[in-house]
């Protein structure tokens, strides 16, 4: 699989006479937390990363402070494609339980630390925070609860992710094809299929090169069924 273009790619793609927004290139191009002060420890820190995810996952439901959440869910689902952290960083939440064994303390299933590969260890350590803990590890139902919720958080992210590429996409194709148009129907675009060209790309993690309206009319045309069919 073809490596996923970065959105900056996306949006240079046409034939743009005007430079692009701050607004459309902030959440791609903005530095980390803490890159002003000439470190980036979200980026080569695997606990300050993994500590921001969960208090903006944690925020998420906190109207004064959704947006920061959601800005930093951005940046830290940017780190993780650009920068992994951990030998574990690729695989599945079932990959990563079959890897982790059960060790009983008396009565007790528990999970060692240094048995969770990492990024998962500082994962759910961080998701642990205030949790109850036996003096030889966790407890399994929390381990296995932790790997249960797992996949509802990272679907939240990447919503985000799709609905942010969603919007940039849509803005080069109004740069560069017709800044005088005031609607994706003035552009014979129909939203539902260009939601669903998005999540195709996105799932494909593969970006069409050259001309994103053409590329997107190459599409919708092929998905149509042929004559006589």
């Amino acid at each position: 699989m073809s490596q996923r273009k970065s959105l900056d790619d996306l949006l240079k793609q046409g034939d743009l006479d005007e430079p692009q927004s701050a607004e459309a290139k902030a959440w791609e191009t903005a530095p980390a937390h803490g890159r002003e002060f000439g470190a980036d420890p979200l980026r080569d820190d695997l606990r300050a990363r993994e500590r921001a995810r969960r208090k903006a996952l944690w925020s998420l439901g906190d109207p004064d402070r959704q947006a920061e959440a959601e800005v930093t869910l951005l940046m830290v689902w940017k780190l993780d494609r650009d920068y992994p952290l951990g030998a574990a960083s690729g695989l599945s939440t079932e990959e990563v339980e079959s890897l982790v064994p059960i060790t009983m303390s008396g009565s007790s299933p528990l999970v060692r630390p240094a048995d969770i590969p990492e990024p998962w260890a500082t994962r759910f350590d961080e998701a642990s925070f205030g949790s109850t803990r036996a003096t030889g590890g966790y407890y399994a139902r929390d381990w296995g609860k932790f790997l249960s919720l797992w996949p509802g958080e990272a679907e939240k992210i990447d919503n985000l992710v799709e609905g942010e590429i969603e919007r940039l996409v849509i803005a080069g194709i109004q740069n560069a094809q017709a800044r005088s148009a005031a609607t994706l129907a003035d552009l014979g675009i129909d939203r539902a299929e260009l939601d669903e060209w998005v999540a195709e790309q996105v799932a494909q993690g593969r970006w069409p090169d050259g001309d994103l309206l053409q590329a997107f009319r190459e599409w919708k045309v092929k998905k149509q069924p042929m004559h006589g069919a």
